[in-house]
């Protein structure tokens, strides 16, 4: 494949470039759709997940900075979606192409050297590197439902075999190769299933309309029901949405006491929201046995729900927007 696109980028180097860069991006995003439309297929997930590594390796710069800014959309298009809720979906196309310009940065260092190895060696870094402390891409994902391993050894192995066809002798070229068969998944590790009879409840309410105050009796009486039609069907757990109930529930005694009372019967898992020396808080509440427990989000997703610049920075934000 190296080979193909080399001869042809003599005759069309803008055209070879972008597709370089475009087939990058597209390798390295593939089992994310793949997997969006119900295709798990390992051969292929491996075959594109390898390649597309094999390809940063060997890039020319310009078409490093082109994947990218690709992968960057690719990956994260959504994340601007939210701003509909807060009533500026204008911002949507200008933060799915902020996030394209962060990866293209991100992946850019490759382009500050032609030299395969240290290419190899920037590539495994970047695995460790969360911009805005969020764990946002991490390159060992490519191979999530494929042949080869997702651990950070494994990962090393993948690089240091791409790479070191590049320095042995012709004849041995492709010995380096070997080193992939390292990183294969030998064994899976066992997954012991739960005993439990779990019902998952997808509610499909509208963001717009949720948190309207004439909505909550409603939604109030939809939860009830969905637990009671689970007792009924003999589940033991039921398992709502993050923030199901719109309110703050340590606020609000009777409805708390009312899924206290229904756990006696079904054990409850719903999100709500959760006040506290004047911090709120998006939790999640668990009623099992007359009694419950509250697990509090500690870690917030950057921009959906926190802004990760600095202070002056986020100010200016907030009061804008």
């Amino acid at each position: 494949m190296i080979n193909t696109l080399n001869n042809f980028k003599n005759s069309f180097s803008f055209f070879y470039i972008l597709g370089y860069g475009l087939l990058t991006a597209f390798l390295f995003s593939y089992f994310i759709y793949a997997e969006y439309f119900g295709i798990t297929l390992k051969f292929l997930n491996t075959l594109f997940g390898i390649s597309s590594l094999s390809l940063f390796l060997y890039a020319p710069k310009k078409a490093i900075l082109i994947a990218g800014f690709f992968i960057g959309i690719l990956w994260f298009y959504w994340i601007g979606y939210s701003f509909e809720y807060q009533g500026v979906g204008y911002m949507l196309p200008l933060v799915t192409l902020g996030f394209g310009i962060v990866y293209l940065l991100f992946f850019g260092v490759l382009a500050l050297t032609h030299k395969v190895y240290i290419r190899a060696l920037l590539l495994f870094g970047l695995s460790f590197v969360e911009p805005f402390d969020w764990n946002w891409l991490q390159i060992e994902l490519i191979f999530i439902e494929s042949y080869i391993g997702i651990f950070k050894y494994q990962l090393f192995l993948v690089l240091l075999g791409l790479s070191l066809t590049q320095y042995v002798k012709k004849s041995i070229r492709f010995l380096p190769l070997v080193l992939l068969c390292f990183a294969i998944n030998i064994q899976a590790p066992n997954q012991e299933l739960s005993t439990l009879k779990i019902k998952l409840i997808q509610t499909n309410i509208e963001q717009d309309e949720k948190w309207l105050l004439q909505n909550q009796a409603e939604t109030l009486q939809m939860i009830y029901n969905k637990i009671q039609e689970a007792r009924h069907d003999g589940y033991d757990l039921v398992v709502f949405p993050e923030s199901v109930i719109p309110m703050y529930l340590n606020k609000n005694d009777a409805i708390r006491n009312t899924f206290v009372n229904l756990s006696h019967d079904i054990t409850i898992v719903a999100g709500s929201l959760f006040q506290e020396n004047g911090q709120n808080f998006n939790v999640t509440y668990l009623f099992n046995e007359g009694k419950y427990t509250v697990a509090k989000k500690m870690v917030l997703v950057p921009f959906g729900e926190y802004i990760p610049l600095p202070s002056f920075a986020r100010k200016i934000i907030n009061d804008t927007f």
